[in-house]
Order: C-alpha cells, then sequence, then structure tokens
C-alpha cells in the first residue's frame, strides 16, 4: 500500500514538470514574394499563455543583437536601420488568439533580399527556455510592369543589379570531365548512358574559376538557344568541394558544401535549392538565362531571371574557405549550358565606382 502511494506520487510531480516547462514549434521553410510582407510561425506547444515571458527572434547567431526582444510585456524592436518599422508579432493562422495562446511568430513587412536566411524564435522563463529555427527564402513573381506609353519599366531588382560589381569572366576547371562534352564556356554531357542513370549527380558537375573568399561576384549562365527548348536538367551555383567532382561521395547538399539552384524534367513549374529541408521555388515558364550573385561577406547567394529581369530566390549560406563556381548541364537535353562572358564594360550613371557588363556569347554546340 505504501509503495501504491508513493508512485502516485511520483506520477503527479513529473506532470506538474512538464506542465510548466516551454516547448517551442515552428513552421520552416517560408517562401514569399520580393516587397510582400510574410509571417514566420512560432508557438508554444502545448499552447500557454506567453504574455509573462521572454520573447527574442534573432538572425544567425546573433542573439545579444535580436530583431525583436519581448520581456515584462513590453515590446522591443530592433534599432537595426534595415527593420525599422517592419517588424512585430504576427499570427501563425487565422485561428490564433496571439500572446495569450502562445503564438509568438513574428511578422515582417515589405520583404528584401537581404531578408532571406535564418531566424530563431527563442522563448524563455524562470523554469527553462526552448528554441526553434525558421528559414526564409525570398522570390518573385517575375512580372514585367508597362507603362501608360506602352514601354516596359524595370522591376526595383534589374536596377539593384546595376550598384553592383559584375564579373562574367567565369572560365571552366581546367581538369577534364569524362561525363562532359566541353568547348570553351559551352559544356554538355556526353549523351550516352552514365554509371549514375538518369539523376543528375556530381559525376557531369564542374568547377569554374577564380574563386572567391571575400566580395560580391555575379556571372551569368545561358540555358537555351535559339533552335531548341530551353534546357529542363541542370545545377547553377558555387561550392568549396576542392577534390574530384566526379568521385564526391556524399550527397551534394547545402550542409555539403554544395549551394545551387536546379532544374528536372519532371518540374517544368519550379526550380530547387539545394538546401535541407528542399524548397520549391515556382516559375512561370523554364529559365533560359540565369544570374548568380555571390555576396561572400553577408553570406548570400541569390538567382536571378536575366531575361525577366526578377529575383528567383535568395538564399543565406555558411561559406568556408574559397567557394568556387558550380556547373552542371545535367543530361538529356538537346540544349547546351554556356557560361556567358564578359565583352566590354558599360559604366554606370548611378554609382561611379560600379560596372555593368554585356555578355554575349556564341549558340553553337
Amino acid at each position: 500500500m505504501k509503495m501504491t502511494s508513493s508512485i502516485t506520487f511520483f506520477f503527479i510531480f513529473l506532470s506538474v514538470a512538464v506542465s510548466k516547462s516551454i516547448v517551442v514549434s515552428v513552421r520552416s521553410p517560408v517562401s514569399e514574394h520580393l516587397g510582400h510582407a510574410t509571417t514566420l510561425p512560432c508557438w508554444l506547444n502545448p499552447a500557454q499563455s506567453a504574455e509573462g515571458l521572454e520573447v527574442r527572434w534573432y538572425r544567425d547567431d546573433h542573439f545579444d543583437a535580436p530583431i525583436i526582444l519581448y520581456r515584462e510585456k513590453t515590446l522591443n524592436a530592433t534599432q537595426a536601420a534595415s527593420y525599422v518599422g517592419r517588424v512585430s508579432f504576427g499570427s501563425k493562422d487565422a485561428a490564433s488568439a496571439g500572446l495569450t495562446a502562445g503564438d509568438v511568430s513574428l511578422r515582417l513587412l515589405d520583404v528584401t533580399i537581404e531578408d532571406a536566411g535564418e531566424y530563431s524564435c527563442y522563448v524563455s522563463s524562470d523554469q527553462g527556455y526552448d528554441r526553434g529555427r525558421v528559414s526564409l527564402n525570398v522570390t518573385s513573381e517575375c512580372h514585367e510592369k508597362k507603362l501608360k506609353d506602352g514601354s516596359k519599366k524595370s522591376p526595383p531588382i534589374h536596377r539593384m543589379l546595376k550598384t553592383i560589381t559584375v564579373i562574367l569572366n567565369i572560365k571552366l576547371d581546367e581538369a577534364t570531365n569524362p561525363y562532359l562534352k566541353t568547348k570553351g564556356s559551352i559544356l554538355r554531357d556526353i549523351s550516352q548512358d552514365l554509371p549514375d542513370g538518369q539523376e543528375v549527380t556530381c559525376l557531369t558537375a564542374i568547377r569554374g574559376t577564380p574563386g572567391f573568399s571575400s566580395g560580391q561576384h555575379y556571372w551569368e549562365v545561358s540555358l537555351a538557344t535559339a533552335a531548341v527548348e530551353p534546357k529542363q536538367s541542370w545545377w547553377v551555383g558555387v561550392t568549396n568541394a576542392t577534390g574530384c567532382l566526379q568521385r564526391c561521395n556524399v550527397p551534394p547538399t547545402a550542409s555539403n558544401g554544395f549551394w545551387f539552384l536546379s532544374s528536372s524534367p519532371a518540374t517544368a513549374d519550379y526550380c530547387q535549392f539545394s538546401t535541407e529541408p528542399k524548397v520549391l521555388l515556382p516559375v512561370n515558364l523554364r529559365l533560359t538565362k540565369v544570374g548568380v550573385h555571390l555576396n561572400y561577406d553577408n553570406r548570400e547567394l541569390s538567382f536571378y531571371d536575366v531575361d525577366r529581369e526578377c529575383i528567383i530566390g535568395s538564399f543565406r549560406a555558411p561559406f568556408t574557405g574559397e567557394v568556387f563556381p558550380l556547373f552542371n548541364p545535367g543530361k538529356g537535353d538537346k540544349a547546351p549550358m554556356e557560361i556567358l562572358q564578359r565583352t566590354a564594360p558599360e559604366e554606370c550613371g548611378d554609382t561611379g565606382n560600379s560596372v555593368v557588363l554585356t555578355a554575349k556569347g556564341t549558340t553553337n554546340d
């Protein structure tokens, strides 16, 4: 009988301890169009009031420089100029009761390219704390605007590209890849059965040079010619892998040093990042020319639909050491992949120190 009483008391104590603990739940990743408002969902599970707790949202590992800090029932927004007037608490869904029900989601207005990346939702009390991470990916609707006179208005993305230094002289690694045919800056698969079957792997991947360990860099890749339909199978991005890519024995993912945008024949309406979990980026049509903007110092990689003058998507990447342009022409397409080369620089009148380089290349096989 005494043993029964002891066991009963133990379970009651355990139940009380669990009810006072904090468990954070999130939904990730979140994708949002450039210039729109978004919500990064974060809530307590099971539901309990968060009004007496401390809540902070911060980027990457900047715990001591939060975007918002809620403490002693007072919300303090960041003083960082890039977030002023754009951040507040939001609702994870239409039925949310807000802080009283433990909803501590972050509302972010007028999303910019720089907003892409990882956010931490941290909730604490004197009983404990928990944290969840939400990844935000920024995309564009790629719609051209027309003025009243019928002329086309360049979206803000095109103007932004004119304020960065553009580097287009990317060359292919001199190491020979037996599974590719290359001619100058044009490359394609060898049009025969490969050891890895139909799946696109590092077998058909190749690095470009030079490598980068600082600064901002931009290059463009053509995925179509006038005579055939655009490529369906390809990778474009960067890697810090230094060994032979054909002997790579790890999955080509962001966690293994492969950061790229890809397309496949089965997914005509979206492209995909090499991140984990997978992030799908909607596109209206097959891409014909992709621009890659590497901001090494900000650890950010952005991709542009050059012909439609808009961003496809952008994400943060924890680059370490030197990274190199990465190309993969995929398998089975009639169109080759071409790395567009620089011709003559054209000065950009708005910036003085920046240049825009016009890219032209041959379209022969």
